[in-house]
């Protein structure tokens, strides 16, 4: 967020769209293709090696096995990442906080930020950027071995 800010961009909206297209870019590079090259690159050197036109079909070949790799990423993704956002820890935390260090707090002190710490009732602003980078990277894996398969 603070390096779209650094480069001009005038809306928090188009920050947003900025990080979330690095981020996105940044995690199909090194979680999907570095994941994918690496597994399949190891397996199949030799015959690269004896026989470089068909490095291609072989690394395609060797990309189902991978496959136990990424449903393993998606469901911990899914299921923990999605555990982790609806029971809002630190939500939980900052509120057991603001409990004990301000007990005896008015209606409207309750309702303000105090030391940086919000509300229970009150999250904040979602970071789309990251969460829908997260899933769209979920939606690529999908979609490639749903061809596979």
């Amino acid at each position: 967020i603070f390096i779209g800010k650094s480069e001009g961009m005038l809306s928090f909206s188009g920050v947003q769209q900025r990080a979330f297209s690095r981020y996105f870019l940044f995690q199909v590079i090194n979680v999907f293709l570095v994941t994918t090259i690496a597994g399949s690159i190891f397996d199949t050197i030799a015959l690269i090696v004896e026989n470089p036109e068909a490095a291609f079909e072989m690394l395609g070949n060797s990309l189902p096995r991978l496959s136990s790799f990424f449903i393993t990423l998606v469901t911990i993704k899914t299921f923990v990442g999605l555990g982790m956002e609806l029971v809002r820890t630190m939500s939980i935390v900052q509120a057991s906080l603001r409990f004990l260090l301000f007990p005896n707090s008015t209606l409207r002190a309750q309702r303000s930020v105090r030391l940086g710490m919000r509300a229970i009732d009150d999250p904040g602003w979602f970071a789309f950027h990251k969460i829908l980078a997260q899933d769209m990277l979920v939606v690529v894996i999908s979609v490639v071995f749903a061809v596979v398969a």
